[in-house]
């Protein structure tokens, strides 16, 4: 109780007492004097309460809270942990962790379930078409950022994508892995990664890579082959020796059809196996007519050529060739040019995409012209100063050229630019708006521009390596990046031909995996129409369905997770005006989480090594009991707390206001007072 309150309490007693004194003893003599007593003491009492409610002083409260440590208790529920016939174990596990008046009395016990996602426990069940044991790492650091914890990993150790989960958990955190199936390492073959392109060239070769591993300690030989019905395309050879654990085969598969073709990996192992589900792997591949050529022209060394080039060569259908201004000499058989920092030596370039027409893209920085750009091309006036800034980055939500999702642009580092005022003075849409130091700007940092039928994307800043970089970091790979750099190409080398209805969706999906097609619908003004009725009409063999598309910030989207492996005809239908998408899309059979023989012993082994814990089986529940409470980090930690409270808030007093109110009533009247 500080100062100020204590003050605030002895004022207001001393006032209300004399109000009360006033009231009963000068101006009603004639009450008893007992009587006069109780009646003063009720009203100071009263005319008290109402005083500090009226002024309404700030308590401060005082109290020792108790943070336990957290016993994270994660339970793998992917389906293969049925396959392994572990699901009544892993019940029973975490029944008995759960339920541990001792760890529970030490811990605040946490229960979770990974499939794809890490979520709270509420029901066991063992469904999920994933193993994203990576996520558990990465959503447990996040969630218990600024606690202390330890983590129970109950699970098989097989993980079917993301990034090894070995590495994704904090090392200073100790994981205690639980293994749920049998370890004894039974003899298996089995392919366990498979790379391909997703795009070919007609009449040539495409290469396929497999990785394969062997399980046991005994030597094998077996065969891969690559098949398409009952046409073989290519057929190798191959053998284990007792201590070696995998092998990379490589094959050139002829493209000799046009389209997308459908093939399967097969692995023939020369002795019988338990389970032969993990012998063969799907895969698709989309032969093209050609490959487009992009030019990258430059006339000085930088980071950023080298990412956009990666980039945009991820997708198997471009191919960036790198060039000065002096030694491009052919750009009329490139789809799109990109002039990197356009300068003095790019006159005569710009002002051939300028008058022929072509397709480009033009990204600026410090060592840019912006004269030249200006006057040349047209599109955007300049008004800058000779200071660079940094800018971010954010999606801009009226976007409508093209379908484009958030791929974290606010996360990603700053470009780096001249300071100034950038106006367009051509018909453009911003893609990406521009801050600095989170205000906002009029900054156009990505735009795109149309004349007639050509087509102009503008980047505005450099440094967008460390974007490519950044997008790694959040996702684990490249490819969100890559894609959005390729759609940007593919929008900027695509005649400017404009349709009401644009769908997008994959040719190929696999089970276990989303399916999501989305759809953008254009009134005659070319704007998003935002009463657009979109009806999803899918077709197989067997099946004929309809879905209704829902509306997302930019374009409209529906989710499929309830199809059959198959191919599948799509119609999209805008019901008012009529117009229709046609299209075809494959849902490939592939589980993976049924593909497992045993649990991955040594990859739980090494989690429990690399964060200072242990690894067990169910069994030993008790021995990692007697670990957790053995260990003296785990130990509650005790915090003062002060809580500040207006007394306004305390109903009690309000109540007792009242209570005494009618007590006095009661009190005066039978005292004959009234």
């Amino acid at each position: 109780m500080n100062g100020v309150f204590l003050f605030k309490l002895i004022a207001t007693l001393l006032v209300a007492l004399g109000l009360a004194i006033f009231q009963y003893v000068y101006k009603a003599r004639s009450i008893q004097r007992n009587t006069r007593w109780v009646l003063i003491g009720l009203r100071t009492v009263i005319y008290w309460a109402l005083l500090l409610l009226l002024l309404n002083p700030i308590y401060t409260h005082t109290f020792i809270e108790t943070e336990k440590p957290i016993l994270a208790l994660v339970i793998d529920g992917s389906s293969s942990i049925k396959e392994l016939n572990a699901t009544a174990e892993a019940s029973q596990f975490s029944k008995q962790i759960q339920q541990d008046a001792d760890l529970q009395a030490r811990f605040e016990v946490q229960s979770f379930q990974i499939t794809d996602q890490l979520k709270p426990a509420d029901q066991l069940q063992f469904s999920g078409p994933q193993s994203r044991l990576d996520r558990v790492g990465t959503s447990l650091k996040e969630r218990f950022r600024n606690r202390q914890y330890a983590t129970i990993l109950a699970t098989d150790g097989n993980q079917t994508s993301g990034e090894s989960f070995v590495y994704t958990f904090a090392p200073k955190k100790a994981v205690f892995p639980v293994v749920l199936g049998d370890t004894t390492e039974i003899r298996d073959l089995k392919i366990a990664q498979l790379h391909v392109n997703r795009y070919a060239f007609h009449h040539n070769r495409f290469p396929v890579e497999l990785f394969i591993e062997n399980f046991g300690n005994q030597p094998q030989k077996g065969s891969i082959q690559i098949r398409k019905g009952s046409k073989i395309y290519g057929k190798t050879a191959f053998s284990f020796g007792a201590k070696e654990k995998s092998k990379i085969i490589s094959l050139q598969i002829p493209a000799d059809q046009l389209g997308v073709q459908v093939l399967e990996a097969e692995l023939i192992n020369s002795q019988s196996e338990k389970n032969t589900q993990n012998n063969h792997k799907t895969f698709s591949v989309e032969v093209l007519e050609e490959q487009s050529k992009i030019a990258l022209v430059s006339s000085f060394a930088h980071p950023d050529l080298g990412a956009i080039k990666r980039s945009i060569e991820s997708n198997a259908q471009r191919k960036v060739e790198l060039f000065t201004p002096q030694t491009f000499s052919k750009p009329q058989d490139y789809a799109v040019i990109i002039c990197y920092q356009p300068n003095r030596t790019f006159a005569n370039l710009l002002q051939s995409i300028q008058t022929k027409k072509w397709h480009s893209w033009i990204i600026t920085g410090s060592q840019t012209d912006f004269a030249l750009v200006q006057n040349v091309l047209g599109d955007f006036t300049f008004k800058l100063t000779g200071q660079n800034e940094a800018y971010n980055v954010s999606l801009n939500p009226l976007f409508s050229l093209f379908a484009q999702d958030d791929i974290g642009f606010v996360k990603f580092p700053p470009l780096e630019h001249p300071f100034g005022i950038i106006q367009a003075t051509s018909p453009v849409q911003p893609l990406l708006d521009g801050s600095i130091h989170q205000t906002p700007t009029s900054f156009p940092m990505l735009s795109c521009v149309e004349k007639g039928s050509q087509r102009t994307v503008y980047l505005f800043g450099e440094n967008c390596w460390k974007w490519r970089a950044s997008s790694f970091v959040q996702n684990g790979s490249f490819e969100q990046f890559d894609q959005f750099f390729n759609k940007l190409v593919h929008y900027a080398a695509t005649q400017s031909v404009k349709k009401n209805l644009v769908v997008t969706h994959e040719p190929i999906y696999q089970t276990g995996n989303p399916i999501e097609i989305s759809a953008q619908y254009f009134n005659k003004n070319y704007e998003i129409d935002p009463n657009a009725q979109l009806v999803l009409q899918l077709q197989s063999a067997k099946t004929k369905k309809k879905y209704a598309f829902m509306r997302s910030s930019n374009a409209y989207k529906v989710t499929l997770d309830d199809l059959e492996p198959g191919k599948y005809q799509v119609q999209v239908t805008e019901t008012r005006s009529g117009a229709k998408y046609n299209g075809t899309f494959t849902l490939l059979n592939v589980n993976v989480e049924n593909q497992c023989v045993n649990a991955n012993w040594p990859d739980l082994k090494r989690l429990a090594q690399q964060t200072a814990g242990k690894s067990y089986v169910t069994s030993q529940w008790e021995d990692l009991k007697k670990e957790l409470l053995s260990r003296p980090n785990y130990t509650s930690i005790q915090r003062e707390q002060k809580r500040k409270s207006p007394l306004i808030e305390w109903e009690w007093l309000l109540i007792g206001v009242v209570l005494l109110l009618t007590g006095e009533w009661f009190y005066r009247k039978y005292n004959g007072l009234l």
